[in-house]
């Protein structure tokens, strides 16, 4: 047992550190890529306008760069003129899962005749496109060139769908989609202006993680979640196990009691206990409320006060007379010895007032005693004259002087009485 508390925070150290090098390692490395240079085998062709009657003519070449020289004609019915530059992202016809990246990344050279600039294309293939005019979404980018040799780091999350395109297309969603993109697609800027433009890209690289950061985080929250779930279990059986080896001692003492002199004990009898209802009196529970006490300081084990007064007692005395009146408290005093627990002591504080010290309860604990007591006394028959009922004032050691535990659990009993009697009430 010793050693419990050294191994649990051995463990603990060890997923601090654990987690730390997750996250180091998360934010430093894990990286997930896809790289297109020339020397990847990847597909890569280039067009003109020629589909939408255009006269623009596109080329291209691969060196140490993918080149594109693309001729501008005005004389089109489009009102566009392009020319187009694709690139395959796989070497099959399926589609890569783009959103498991994070960033693009292009290194891109781009001159015009005349003032020009870059679009840059997504193409998201549908796989279950039936009928419409688009079997791909297009995700757009526009790159603002400058003539020499630029390298853009573009946010995947900054593509969107453009306006035109929703309009046109059969789709209820225009958001971005990148789960099954075939096509990088770089296309030329949208004037009727006639012009010759030269395209030079060196790099494409796509850069993201092996796993979203969301699902590195939860998978530690889960793991500590477990740990912390697996510590309480191991502290609730470890307490389970000291309640036990308590209620053990109760026992033990309860047992050690029982061995002491017979002499000892009557001559304690008559110094400590209530002659009437064979009850602790005053002066008793007062002895028993030191050990209560001490364990209460020593070892943190809880007790609570039951303040028990016999209702409307003076009008038995009066009416049928102080025998009867005797023979209600020494009922009274019977069912008290018989309902309350071993760990509880009863005792007759005086007149008709009884106090139940219950050792290991708190409060809500000690009303469920109390509650049990009230009824068994309201429907036992003490005498054939009446039913005889009781009010019950509960209170718990709080930490102060037991006086004024005493003191509350008599607020709460001069309550139950402007109640109406014959119930239980809590202090507060």
């Amino acid at each position: 047992m010793g050693n419990g508390p050294f191994k649990i925070n051995q463990i603990s150290l060890g997923l601090v550190v654990l987690t730390t090098i997750a996250i180091v390692w998360f934010e430093l490395g894990m990286n997930n890529t896809l790289v297109i240079t020339p020397a990847e085998s990847f597909d890569v062709w280039a067009t003109g306008d020629e589909e939408n009657q255009g006269n623009s003519k596109a080329d291209y070449k691969i060196d140490r760069a993918f080149n594109l020289h693309c001729l501008i004609s005005s004389e089109s019915t489009f009102d566009y003129p392009y020319c187009n530059f694709f690139f395959a992202l796989t070497d099959d016809d399926s589609g890569v899962d783009l959103s498991r990246f994070e960033t693009l990344e292009i290194t891109v050279k781009h001159k015009s005749s005349q003032p020009d600039n870059l679009r840059l294309y997504l193409n998201h293939f549908y796989t279950d496109k039936k009928n419409g005019i688009y079997p791909y979404k297009l995700n757009l980018h526009r790159l603002n060139t400058i003539g020499s040799n630029q390298t853009f780091k573009i946010d995947l999350k900054d593509f969107n769908v453009p306006f035109w395109w929703v309009c046109q297309s059969e789709t209820d969603n225009p958001e971005t989609e990148l789960t099954n993109v075939k096509h990088l697609l770089f296309t030329t800027g949208e004037s009727r202006v006639g012009r010759e433009i030269d395209i030079q890209v060196k790099k494409i690289e796509f850069k993201g993680k092996w796993f979203k950061k969301g699902i590195l985080y939860q998978s530690l929250l889960y793991v500590w979640l477990i740990w912390i779930v697996s510590q309480l279990l191991f502290s609730f059986f470890n307490l389970q196990r000291t309640s036990a080896r308590l209620r053990k001692r109760s026992k033990d003492l309860e047992k050690s009691n029982q061995a002491l002199d017979l002499k000892s004990r009557l001559l304690e009898e008559l110094a400590t206990h209530d002659e009437l209802t064979g009850l602790l009196n005053r002066h008793g529970l007062k002895q028993m409320l030191d050990e209560v006490l001490a364990d209460y300081k020593n070892s943190n084990i809880p007790f609570s006060i039951l303040l028990i007064d016999l209702d409307h007692f003076k009008q038995i005395n009066d009416q049928l007379g102080h025998d009867r009146g005797d023979d209600v408290l020494k009922g009274l005093g019977h069912i008290l010895n018989g309902r309350c627990r071993t760990s509880d002591i009863p005792a007759r504080w005086g007149g008709e007032e009884f106090v139940v010290v219950c050792r290991g309860s708190s409060i809500k604990g000690a009303a469920i005693l109390a509650r049990s007591l009230l009824k068994e006394i309201s429907r036992t028959n003490i005498i054939d004259e009446r039913q005889v009922t009781c009010s019950i004032g509960v209170a718990a050691m709080e930490g102060e002087d037991v006086d004024q535990t005493f003191k509350r659990a008599d607020q709460a009993l001069y309550k139950a009485k402007e109640m109406g009697r014959n119930r239980v009430v809590e202090a507060e």
